[in-house]
């Protein structure tokens, strides 16, 4: 059984990969899931506690676990903190993937780094990989910063820019879907940005298409959803996917609100090289519906 290094197993996104090996390829992976403050509660993960930004705690990593394969997930991917904290994001999103890009390359294994589809400005979607990045928030500018670093140290590595995200999480997540979904169920008012465009995908979609490309691909690689999305019509899908009745969301502007991380508002993605490598997602219906357990969760 090989070892795969998921780093953020505890976040939304390493969390769900890890759920979605222990259903569907257990067999396969022996999951080593790493986490700095919040617990990996999952029986397949063997988890361990680091600092990412600690060199030596990372290279003990590599040296005692030995991974065959690296996803790396973890990030301070709140726009808003990295406007406030700069520097210790630019620790996590920038200095550390960097050296994981290292030790992956010294010992010649597979690495997904994980990125955004905030690399983009908003203003020339829908965003093929080969257009030029163009950020516009701290959060964005380090991810780009790290995408190239990585690739000019490791050209075998992989970005897999992802998009607008949903689905199961950990207690502990911040979450736009949860947020929308717990509204819903207390009968709140939802306002909701109708001028944001995204290319959603769940997070066990997300999973998939992560484990497929895994090894198979170098470069870039857009990992979005078909439908092009804004946050308005997102509520209103899950409004109708989960039958909730008298839901009261009211659209909003992007312009209206005063934002501490500069918005991107177009940022939909030409997913079509992934579609040619076999990564095909459900409709946002189709996602949405497999999530209905979460009404009485």
């Amino acid at each position: 059984m090989q070892k795969l290094l998921i780093t953020g197993a505890s976040g939304f996104l390493g969390w769900n990969i890890a759920r979605y090996i222990e259903k569907h390829h257990k067999d396969d992976w022996h999951i080593i899931g790493s986490y700095q403050h919040n617990p990996v509660n999952l029986t397949n993960v063997e988890a361990i506690q680091i600092d990412l930004t600690n060199t030596t705690a990372l290279n003990t990593v590599f040296s005692q676990h030995k991974p065959d394969a690296v996803i790396h997930a973890a990030a301070a991917s709140k726009p808003a903190f990295c406007e406030q904290h700069p520097q210790t994001a630019y620790a996590i999103n920038v200095f550390s993937s960097l050296k994981i890009a290292e030790l992956c390359k010294k010992a010649s294994i597979p690495l997904i780094f994980t990125s955004t589809d905030l690399v983009f400005d908003g203003t020339n979607a829908p965003y093929k990989e080969t257009d030029p990045t163009s950020a516009v928030s701290v959060y964005g500018k380090q991810k780009v910063e790290a995408e190239k670093g990585i690739l000019e140290l490791y050209s075998d590595a992989l970005i897999c820019r992802m998009p607008l995200m949903f689905g199961d999480a950990p207690a502990h997540a911040n979450l736009f879907f949860s947020f929308v979904l717990n509204s819903l169920k207390a009968g709140k008012e939802l306002k909701l940005f109708c001028d944001d465009i995204r290319v959603p995908v769940s997070g066990q979609v997300a999973s998939q298409g992560l484990l497929h490309v895994l090894g198979k691909a170098s470069g870039i690689l857009h990992m979005g959803g078909d439908e092009q999305v804004t946050r308005y019509d997102f509520g209103l899908k899950i409004v109708e996917a989960f039958g909730f009745q008298n839901a009261d969301i009211k659209p909003i502007s992007m312009d209206d609100v005063d934002f501490l991380a500069h918005p991107s508002k177009d940022v939909a993605m030409d997913c079509g090289k992934a579609r040619a490598l076999g990564f095909h997602p459900p409709s946002l219906a189709t996602q949405l519906n497999s999530l209905k357990y979460l009404v009485s969760k």
